[in-house]
């Protein structure tokens, strides 16, 4: 993998594992011709070092904050790209007008799954520190991998977010034989369980 740099001209690359990611500034129709030809050097770097290049798998994603815009089709050995709005790199999903919508409401019916999977199987346990271990280790993370980069800014995806810690509230405070849903943040100091929100903000201040 070393001498890949040597083959986009003019283009940049990420590589991970065996994914990699060619990305280049688009302004005019000589920049398309240019990440094409970069494209062609590196389905042929593939062919002469033995590697199996899966295009199916390939796709292209145009960010830009426009509303219309020209689409170049991108092709790899004579099969075109085929263009997709959103696309997931690394676990986060990220959209072609460059908002997390669809990721936050992907990890959000996720968490939700984990909640009531937590629900039905443990609806015998009534310790309280075990519940938020769980709590912790199986939902918790889900909202808040990679949060640093999709930390949502507008109230209604903040406020969905925070309705999984709500939720799971509701589950201990019946668990600790409190009904009292005024109790609520009563359990929260007790379990030193923090809002999603404040953890986001931890996350980005460190």
């Amino acid at each position: 993998m070393n001498d890949l740099s040597d083959v986009f001209q003019h283009s940049s690359y990420l590589c991970f594992a065996d994914d990699v990611k060619i990305y280049s500034n688009i302004r005019t129709i000589h920049d398309s011709h240019n990440l094409q030809a970069d494209l062609c050097r590196f389905y042929n770097w593939c062919v002469v070092n033995g590697l199996c290049l899966n295009v199916s798998k390939c796709a292209q994603i145009t960010f830009c904050r426009k509303r219309s815009y020209e689409l170049y089709a991108y092709n790899i050995n004579s099969i075109n790209l085929i263009n997709v709005p959103h696309i997931k790199d690394l676990g986060v999903i990220l959209s072609s007008n460059l908002s997390f919508t669809e990721h936050i409401s992907f990890i959000y019916n996720k968490a939700l799954r984990m909640l009531g999977f937590l629900k039905r199987n443990c609806w015998e346990f009534s310790n309280p520190i075990c519940l938020k271990v769980l709590y912790c280790s199986l939902v918790r993370s889900i909202v808040e991998y990679g949060s640093i980069i999709w930390s949502p800014y507008q109230a209604n995806l903040t406020n969905k977010l925070e309705k999984l810690l709500k939720r799971f509230l509701r589950m201990l405070v019946v668990k600790v034989g409190k009904y009292d849903i005024n109790e609520v943040d009563l359990n929260v100091v007790a379990s030193n369980i923090t809002s999603l929100s404040m953890r986001r903000k931890m996350f980005d201040v460190s």
